[in-house]
């Protein structure tokens, strides 16, 4: 690591500049959404920045692993030297990030738990922790705990204040994604309290909330509607997300369309 002393090169910017640089290094949707995070109710906080080149080198260094376990130790290791950074909201949300492709909900959750601690109104954080703890978790206070994050998120989008570097177009492509994110999250909820028609409800509306087709979402509808007798809905969501890129995913809703057709009667 560079001395403090030592004259700024490309990769250490002079201290007046780091907000700025790390503004611009940083993800854009990622730099985005903790933006959202600290201008609730009409009070904007200063985005987070590194005290020193080195804190700085280092969170850049975790920003640019790939590999998941790569990004999870980078981050343990960051957090370990630098325990009081601005910048741990966002390495925590990278480790999250990690932990979910490598399929560890629960390590996601705690990485997302911690991000709160350091941005409680944190919209992506509140949202990606709702889903995860009403997709994994079965028991009433995780389940709570899930319900009241992805209310939150619904009632935040009401009052946040936008900043100035997010266009009305970004917002609202933003603000779909947050909502529709949210409205799953209550549907799992919903579907894991055993009430499947108001997971119906929470699913549809999540399926007009998304700016784009969601794949995934496709085949959670179409189970849930074969759940409540509609096997005619249930085949149209299903060839939906049939045709998604995921190969995982897809095979998932050939099975089931497979499944679907042999239940069916026999025309005599």
């Amino acid at each position: 690591m560079a001395d403090m002393k030592t004259k700024p090169t490309a990769r250490h910017p002079p201290p007046a500049r780091f907000a700025g640089s790390v503004r611009t290094r940083i993800a854009p949707l990622s730099f985005i959404l903790f933006t959202l995070a600290c201008c609730v109710n009409g009070q904007p906080a200063r985005e987070p920045q590194a005290k020193s080149p080195e804190e700085f080198d280092d969170f850049l260094e975790v920003k640019d692993l790939h590999a998941p376990a790569d990004i999870v130790a980078g981050a343990k290791r960051f957090a370990q030297r630098w325990p009081d950074s601005a910048l741990l909201g966002q390495i925590y949300r990278l480790e999250l990030d990690a932990y979910r492709q490598l399929g560890d909900s629960a390590s996601a959750i705690a990485a997302g738990e911690h991000v709160l601690q350091k941005a409680p109104d944190n919209l992506d954080a509140l949202v990606e922790v709702a889903y995860l703890l009403a997709d994994s978790r079965r028991d009433a206070t995780s389940l709570a705990r899930a319900d009241e994050y992805a209310r939150r998120v619904l009632a935040l989008v009401d009052t946040i204040q936008i900043p100035r570097s997010i266009s009305p177009r970004q917002w609202t492509t933003l603000r779909s994604k947050l909502e529709a994110r949210a409205h799953i999250a209550l549907g799992l909820i919903a579907f894991n309290q055993g009430r499947p028609k108001l997971a119906l409800e929470e699913f549809e509306m999540a399926n007009r909330l998304m700016p784009e087709p969601d794949a995934a979402l496709y085949y959670r509808l179409g189970l849930l509607y074969r759940v409540l007798g509609d096997d005619a809905k249930g085949v149209e969501m299903l060839r939906q997300a049939a045709r998604s890129t995921d190969p995982t995913l897809r095979n998932l809703a050939e099975q089931q369309l497979r499944k679907t057709r042999a239940e069916q009667p026999t025309p005599h």
